[in-house]
């Protein structure tokens, strides 16, 4: 039998062909592996370069001239280059927005803080389709700002504030006109902490209540004595009872942590009934500040 045998000329020419059909296909690959790898960090890049308007490109708030300042925050805002910290459409009005926004204190991206001490070029504007947008609240007017409770209507929005300074918390809710930027107060709840009493007073609805600790002070908090419901007149329109308080002061003598004697829900306020959902050391309250008068929302009873 005849026996087939290859030249080694052809043997030579297979190879050559073969490696440069896995040659193409390896450079194919690291192509588009390169491509990948490039599109990848250079938006990553991107975004991590983007700037913003720093806080110093500003005149200071508390010496600069407040036409000035309103002036370039709007054009700055215009120009995309303040970080925006949240949208609320209006309802009712389409194409309307709430814009909250801020410059930068490092010139890139960060979280923006509208607390005592960093307030004062927070801003709140107002975007429509036919019109140029407009600065409706600065400064001052926005320390605390945590957002949009509601719109009242399509013309009015309801304003959520909340800061503290040491042992004293404040939580605030306006109403703000669209159209002028006036803000109307609502509420105003102001807790005072101290290491023998926590008084938590509420105003702005036409008239004042005051929810009241008294006790003293303990490793793990404040061990109640007395908890009560005062009026404008101070006169005391409910109490927790004298057991409650007794189990509540041995709940903090054993405790191997620290018990927070009164924590507002501010989140869950209501402000069309007058109700202020709490917590009592850990107890589900609420305060109904029309009648004064504290209730128990929580399996445990006072």
């Amino acid at each position: 039998m005849k026996r087939f045998s290859v030249s080694s000329d052809v043997v030579t020419m297979i190879v050559l062909i073969v490696a440069v059909i896995v040659g193409i296909g390896y450079w194919f690959v690291a192509l588009r592996g390169n491509e990948s790898s490039m599109n990848g960090p250079e938006t990553k890049i991107e975004e991590d370069t983007k700037t913003y308007s720093k806080v110093l490109d500003f005149p200071n708030p508390e010496k600069g001239d407040r036409a000035e300042i309103e002036q370039k925050l709007l054009a700055a805002f215009i120009g995309g280059t303040l970080m925006e910290g949240g949208r609320f459409p209006v309802p009712q009005n389409s194409g309307q927005e709430l814009v909250f926004a801020s410059p930068s204190l490092s010139g890139k991206a960060e979280k923006i803080d509208c607390g005592v001490q960093s307030h004062a070029l927070c801003a709140l504007y107002l975007v429509e389709k036919t019109r140029p947008p407009r600065l409706l609240l600065w400064g001052s007017r926005m320390t605390g700002f945590t957002g949009i409770e509601r719109f009242v209507d399509e013309r009015h929005a309801m304003i959520s504030t909340t800061w503290t300074l040491y042992n004293f918390t404040s939580i605030e809710r306006h109403v703000l006109d669209l159209s002028t930027g006036d803000l109307q107060p609502k509420l105003l709840i102001e807790i005072d902490k101290g290491d023998t009493f926590v008084e938590m007073r509420a105003s702005g609805f036409g008239g004042v209540v005051t929810l009241l600790l008294r006790g003293e002070r303990g490793g793990m908090g404040l061990i109640p004595q007395e908890i009560a419901v005062r009026n404008q007149g101070g006169q005391t329109t409910d109490v927790v009872t004298t057991e409650r308080v007794k189990a509540y002061a041995d709940m903090v003598t054993k405790s191997q942590s620290r018990i927070e004697a009164l924590a507002v829900e501010a989140i869950d306020i209501d402000t069309d009934k007058l109700l202020i959902p709490l917590s009592l050391y850990g107890e589900s309250m609420t305060l109904d500040l029309q009648k004064g008068s504290l209730t128990s929302t929580s399996a445990f009873s006072r």
